[in-house]
């Protein structure tokens, strides 16, 4: 996602659809302010609004769901890659084992995620129909 003034919604200020950038990018707020022209108490008060604040977790979220999506195809890409020396005769076999050992252990862990998730979710049905 690029993070640019030009893209952040209309009911911001120039000033402020700034500032929203300039920390999207990962700045300070005094970088923030001094990128949108304004004092850092204007950009610590903005943060305050309701508005800016929603708007900046927003476009935070939307990063992170990004980057959650390059994690996890480049994970595919490392299993692939683990799975091919894992195979691989030619490799030594201290490589091929620890190719072994980290699928294992993957697997093992997403395993485990998947029954704390299952468990997660009955306690929140139960929780719902404890509300009704």
């Amino acid at each position: 996602m690029k993070e640019d003034a030009r893209e952040m919604p209309e009911n911001l200020t120039g000033k402020q659809a700034q500032a929203l950038a300039t920390l999207l990018a990962g700045s300070t707020v005094e970088q923030a302010a001094a990128s949108a022209r304004v004092n850092p108490v204007t950009v610590y008060r903005w943060l305050q609004q309701e508005d800016f604040r929603q708007q900046y977790q927003q476009a935070r979220r939307q990063v992170v769901e990004q980057a959650a999506s390059n994690i996890q195809q480049a994970a595919t890409a490392a299993v692939s890659v683990m799975v091919s020396i894992m195979g691989d005769t030619d490799a030594a076999p201290s490589v091929r084992l620890r190719a072994a050992q980290g699928i294992y252990e993957q697997a093992t862990k997403w395993v485990e995620v998947e029954d704390v998730q299952e468990r997660l979710e009955a306690l929140e049905a139960a929780m719902r129909g404890r509300k009704k």
